[in-house]
């Protein structure tokens, strides 16, 4: 019960966050971040993302980056690997399981980006997570 409890304050904290960040970004960043956060399991295009937000690819992301700092791709990346990272702390999914269902198409791929977004592989992320609890 203690651990659903400090769940549901993480992701509450999370939400919070989440919402002082929203308030920095204009409607059309928003409406991407929101897009990518919800699309997350899916395989998600930069000219898809500037459809949606009713823009030419290229100025989206430029207004994307000069807002949010990183490129949309980065982004979308980021994202992608902090879900990824919330699946190995919160589940047992297996490793191969996680990359299929957040898009990536190849384990060293994913396992590339995992290391040069959080400094570890997901297999080293899940050991020192799971010897913090």
């Amino acid at each position: 019960e203690i651990l659903h409890v400090m769940r549901k304050c993480y992701f509450d904290l999370l939400d919070r966050v989440q919402e002082h960040r929203r308030q920095q970004y204009s409607k059309t960043v928003n409406v991407c971040r929101d897009y990518v956060i919800n699309h997350i399991y899916d395989s998600i295009s930069i000219d898809e993302v500037a459809k949606i937000a009713k823009l030419n690819a290229d100025y989206l992301s430029r207004l994307f980056k000069k807002e949010v700092g990183v490129s949309l791709s980065a982004y979308i990346q980021q994202e992608k690997i902090e879900e990824a990272k919330r699946l190995l702390m919160y589940t047992e999914q297996s490793i191969s399981n996680i990359l299929t269902r957040l898009n990536f198409h190849d384990q060293s791929h994913f396992i590339k980006t995992f290391k040069k977004v959080t400094g570890v592989t997901p297999r080293q992320f899940r050991l020192e997570k799971s010897t913090n609890r």
